[in-house]
């Protein structure tokens, strides 16, 4: 009888686990890459926007994922463009510097 009360006493109630799951979603929404990523379609053409994508912000510098060299080499003329084009839509000067990997 005391086995199954210590089991229960480990069990998780379903209220903790949705609290737990509001605040990850939340906090995500707060997080400026989160605000990045909606944004992120919106302000770059549609073929850039579907083969590069952002991975992490920090510190004023967004890190990009890129698919090949050659695309790489491409928005790297155009990364001062993208950087405004981005904060424009964000409404305010977050990104500073774009880094393509």
């Amino acid at each position: 009888m005391t086995d199954i009360r210590k089991r229960y006493r480990k069990t998780i109630g379903i209220n903790n686990i949705l609290e737990d799951l509001f605040g990850v979603i939340t906090n995500r929404k707060k997080s400026t890459i989160f605000k990045i990523e909606m944004v992120w379609s919106k302000a770059l053409d549609k073929k850039i926007a579907q083969n590069c994508k952002p991975i992490r912000f920090s510190k004023g510098i967004l890190f990009v994922s890129i698919p090949n060299p050659v695309w790489k080499n491409e928005l790297l003329f155009f990364r001062k463009d993208l950087i405004e084009r981005i904060n424009s839509e964000l409404r305010g000067q977050i990104i500073k510097e774009i880094i393509f990997q």
